[in-house]
């Protein structure tokens, strides 16, 4: 038998009843003369209450603030505070007292829950759509039949949902409703419980109740099942909650409070828990992903489970389809093909297995996976806490179907089969690996987080719209690698790593493997190993003196030569080439032939072109309007030139108040936006990878060396990028946000490469010194850079498959980027600087000291092998 160590007790004890492990972990609750609890536990209670009001209050500022359509992106910043001080709140809970876990969760899920009544609804249109239901089923016709702008429902439509000279509130009114039955009976409840006039909020309250409703369901089970009722406030207090649940009002929130009582009931009453999952079924369809965590192996018991849920759901459908002239199923299979669900090219569905399979596999290799899971839930599950199997498939049916970022996994999983080599408990081993590798993987999503949020601060919507999508992506990513990901590996056991899987005592490949032995080159001589390869780079970074990043015609846009571009070129044979895209000049009515005549003096336009656009008034508000068509096509540089002289001479005319504008002085300002996004996002990016890389080594050489690394890859990269796509390509020129974007993705994305190298370097220093922990550091990690590398840069390559030449130079540009950070800036150059550098590379920090002690204890260990054996040391 296995001796039990520390490790293992640790383990054991997470399984024991929370009343068993807090009365060991805590000690008696002190209280005063007076019966009022010790001062450090009320401040501990105080804190948490504190955390949770400022949750509330900032959730309340969120869903009352009345912010303009074209702002919404603000909200995102407001949101963001709520998750951060959601997650405060629940840290602080873990050192409340247990007799206050209880009612604090409970008032703060209640305050939480109702700030969602603050506004109407923010972020979607689905509550409409259930009024709008609940008001047909109310007249007697069912809400199967007519899609809601039939004409046999004119009469229920009024101004609220049907505005006059505006579109009606509710999505999709071409097409009949998707709700399975026990949603419509929700909302056909909802809207006879309703006061006349009262709109959304009915629904609203409804998800209050709802919410609450299933906080106290979470702590009821938890009670029962003597868990720590501390879990039930990442519900409760969940940002998404008021947000979904409450202000949204989506019916899903009915579907999770019947699911938890399922769960719960399921083990003791099967055919209870059953009939409530298939409750569950019948408002949303997935729930059905829940049945595996809930059946057992034994026939009998799958059938006590699975034949009265199948029966709630037939029994709610039957007075449905004996009501209903269509189908019961109205709009579902529709919505299954917008959301892409059968087509993986159509959307970003299955996002994570296109990155390895291609489109057509994704959808059964879904199948395939999820079968697998549902069948290990079932085989080997446990039966007396059947949410752990609900959680496994219900966390691999989001990973498989939603957007993610695998290479944030590779560390992770290097890191857990080292560990596996050295314990034989693989719970062991990931709780190792978490504890060691975490630090660098949140870091590393973190960097990207914050560099594509930076980008918010640019002025060109399409750039700032790209930064909050990008950064939620990688969140969602990142929390999927730290939490579902190490369970999945722990669930699956050594053999996930077939044919090589990693057995308890067994030798290190890594240790003598190629990257073990490149370092032990390099540091033979490190300062000739990186002076030659920055001189190499610097070398190649000249060719930016070839980037002609100044914007790309319409005719040059295309890799290939598309029927556009040659009737474009046709056009400019036997017309003016600016005809299809006019000057349009503005100016006040009594300075307006001024205006012209200065307008048709310019050489770069065709006079006789001057006039008012057909279907226009020459003149409205004092205000006159003409077009003028300028001799060269409007996308070129002749063209700009031209209209920069326009707007030079226009402005000059006393009181006319002239602006000149059309395609070309678009792209003119977008051109000068981009500029502007080029010196500010590049800065602001480079200060927050510094900053973050500081924090994360407590260091500042090693932070500076690497962010002088980082600026040196890009400017090779792009050097090189542009020789290629003048020479090799013969492209005719780089768009004005090339620069921004190859920055943007090689800094956010391949400073991961950093991470990964410089966080292991310093933990080996700590253990064996500087010079040894940089060789260490290296084979360790090696593989897992390679690995990384190859799959980002793939990633990007498949954009030069595009036809379009702004996709193909980003995409060859980054994942040439992406190699060189790979195979010769992270390995090769990161690792010669920190071995000429030395422990020096850790100053401020003690680390500096420790090293060059280790290293020079080393050194004398070295020194005094030969006097050991017998021989003098010359």
């Amino acid at each position: 038998m296995r001796p039990i160590t520390p490790l293992t007790r640790c383990r054991s004890a997470r399984y024991a009843p929370y009343e068993t492990r807090t009365s060991r972990a805590r000690p008696p609750i002190r209280t005063a003369p007076g019966g009022t609890l010790d001062g450090v536990i009320n401040r501990r209670t105080v804190l948490a209450a504190a955390l949770l009001a400022a949750l509330t209050a900032t959730l309340l500022t969120t869903l009352a603030r009345d912010v303009p359509e074209a702002e919404q992106s603000t909200l995102t910043w407001w949101y963001a505070a709520c998750w951060v001080l959601f997650a405060a709140a629940a840290l602080a809970l873990r050192k409340v007292p247990a007799s206050h876990v209880t009612a604090l969760v409970l008032a703060g899920g209640i305050a939480v829950a109702l700030t969602g009544l603050a506004g109407p609804p923010r972020t979607s249109s689905d509550s409409y759509r259930y009024a709008w239901d609940g008001r047909v089923q109310a007249a007697g016709i069912s809400p199967y039949d007519y899609a809601p702008n039939a004409p046999e429902l004119a009469k229920l439509r009024d101004p609220w949902l049907f505005p006059a000279g505006r579109p009606t509130l509710i999505n999709r009114p071409s097409v009949h409703t998707i709700y399975p039955p026990v949603a419509e009976a929700y909302f056909y409840a909802v809207h006879q419980l309703s006061p006349p006039g009262a709109r959304h909020k009915p629904l609203q309250v409804g998800g209050v109740l709802l919410a609450t409703a299933t906080t106290a369901a979470l702590l009821l089970v938890l009670r029962r099942r003597k868990g720590d009722p501390r879990h039930a406030a990442y519900w409760a207090w969940c940002p998404a909650v008021p947000v979904e649940a409450v202000n949204n009002a989506h019916a899903d929130a009915l579907g999770v409070l019947l699911a938890v009582v399922a769960i719960g009931a399921v083990v003791r009453r099967k055919a209870l828990g059953g009939g409530l999952l298939g409750a569950a079924v019948a408002v949303k369809f997935l729930p059905a992903v829940l049945l595996p965590g809930v059946l057992r192996r034994r026939p009998r018991e799958v059938a006590a489970v699975l034949v009265p849920a199948a029966a709630v759901v037939a029994l709610t459908y039957l007075p449905y389809v004996l009501a209903s002239r269509s189908s019961v199923f109205g709009y579902l299979g529709g919505y299954a093909q917008e959301e892409g669900y059968d087509d993986a090219g159509a959307r970003d569905r299955y996002a994570l297995l296109r990155l390895l399979l291609p489109d057509s596999w994704a959808l059964p290799a879904v199948i395939v996976v999820m079968a697998a899971v549902s069948g290990l839930v079932l085989f080997r599950g446990d039966p007396e806490r059947p949410w752990r199997g609900c959680l496994l498939v219900t966390g691999t049916a989001f990973l498989l179907m939603t957007p993610g970022y695998s290479w944030y996994a590779l560390l992770l999983v290097a890191r857990y089969r080292e560990e596996l080599r050295k314990h034989e408990d693989r719970h062991e081993a990931m709780a190792l690996a978490l504890h060691r590798a975490g630090p660098a993987v949140l870091a590393s999503g973190a960097t990207v987080v914050l560099g594509m949020l930076v980008l918010m601060a640019a002025e060109m919507n399409s750039t700032r719209g790209l930064g909050p999508v990008a950064a939620i992506g990688v969140a969602i990513a990142l929390l999927t690698m730290l939490t579902l990901f190490p369970a999945l590996l722990v669930i699956f056991g050594r053999w996930i790593f077939w044919p090589v899987k990693p057995h308890y005592g067994s030798p290190e490949p890594t240790v003598s493997g190629f990257w073990a032995r490149t370092g032990d080159r390099i540091a033979l001589r490190p300062r000739a190993v990186w002076v030659v390869t920055a001189l190499v780079l610097a070398g190649l970074s000249f060719g930016l003196l070839q980037l002609r990043a100044d914007g790309i015609g319409n005719a040059d846009a295309f890799t290939g030569n598309p029927d556009s571009v040659v009737g474009q070129k046709v056009q400019a044979q036997y017309f003016p080439a600016g005809s299809g895209d006019p000057v349009v000049v503005i100016a006040n009515a009594d300075q307006a032939d001024a205006v012209r005549k200065a307008v048709a003096a310019d050489p770069g336009v065709v006079p006789a072109s001057i006039g008012v656009p057909p279907g226009s008034k020459p003149v409205v508000n004092g205000r006159a309007l003409f077009e003028a068509t300028t001799v060269a096509a409007g996308d070129s540089e002749a063209a700009q030139q031209t209209v920069k002289r326009l707007r030079h001479t226009v402005h000059g005319i006393p009181a006319a108040r002239a602006e000149v504008g059309g395609t070309t002085a678009t792209l003119i300002d977008m051109n000068a936006a981009t500029r502007h996004d080029n010196m500010l996002i590049i800065p602001l990016v480079l200060l927050v990878v510094l900053v973050i890389l500081g924090v994360l080594l407590r260091a500042l050489v090693a932070p500076l060396l690497l962010i002088a690394t980082v600026v040196l890859s890009f400017a090779t990269a792009l050097g090189i990028s542009a020789l290629v796509f003048r020479y090799l390509f013969d492209y005719a020129g780089e768009g004005t946000d090339l620069p921004l974007f190859v920055f943007v993705f090689l800094v956010a994305l391949g400073i991961d490469y950093n991470i990964f190298l410089s966080t292991r370097i310093r933990e080996e220093a700590g253990r064996q010194g500087a010079r040894k922990g940089v060789v260490t550091g290296l084979a360790a990690t090696g593989a897992v850079i390679t690995s990384a590398g190859l799959v980002l840069a793939g990633t990007f390559a498949v954009l030069g498959t595009l036809p379009m030449v702004a996709f193909a130079e980003l995409g060859f540009a980054v994942g040439l980027g992406v190699l060189l950070d790979t195979f010769v800036v992270r390995s090769v150059l990161v690792t010669s600087l920190f071995l000429d550098v030395g422990p020096r590379v850790w100053w401020p920090h003690r680390l500096a000291h420790d090293a060059a002690a280790l290293d020079a204890a080393g050194a004398d260990r070295r020194t005094e092998v030969p006097s050991a054996s017998g021989s003098t040391p010359q």
